[in-house]
Order: C-alpha cells, then sequence, then structure tokens
C-alpha cells in the first residue's frame, strides 16, 4: 500500500447470477460463508487468502479477481 500498487481482490461481477448453489462455500479451505459475502456484495474477508478456490468453483461466474488501485496518499 507504501507504494500504491493496485492490488488484487475478490470483486462480485456486475451481472449476478447467482444460483446459490453453495459451491463457493464448499470450496474455501479457510471455511468462509462466501455465497453470503457474494449475497452482501462485500468479498473483502481479513480470513481470505485470495487462493481462488471459489472464483473456480463458480460455474456462473459470479466471482472474480480485480485490482484495486489505492488513491490515498501517504504522509
Amino acid at each position: 500500500r507504501f507504494l500504491k500498487l493496485p492490488q488484487l481482490i475478490l470483486s462480485k461481477a456486475i451481472n449476478n447470477n447467482c444460483t446459490d448453489c453453495g459451491r463457493c462455500s464448499k470450496a474455501c479451505p479457510m471455511g468462509l460463508d462466501v455465497q453470503s459475502m457474494v449475497s452482501l456484495g462485500e468479498l473483502n474477508h481479513s480470513e481470505c487468502t485470495l487462493c481462488g478456490e471459489c472464483v473456480d468453483s463458480c460455474r456462473e461466474k459470479v466471482i472474480k479477481y480485480s485490482f484495486r488501485r489505492i488513491n490515498k496518499q501517504v504522509k
């Protein structure tokens, strides 16, 4: 964050085709309730390791990787 490099995050696709199948939550090695996180639209979790198991398990491609730019100035 100090260098203001883009940060890899999980995000929800614009077209929310989630079928509530639960595969994302079952695939998470950290045991996170990813399905609930998707429905709330908040995919940032402190225990998420960004392993991508939820991204790979989602047949509807609702969960994806994206980059977040850090625009805050560090003093």
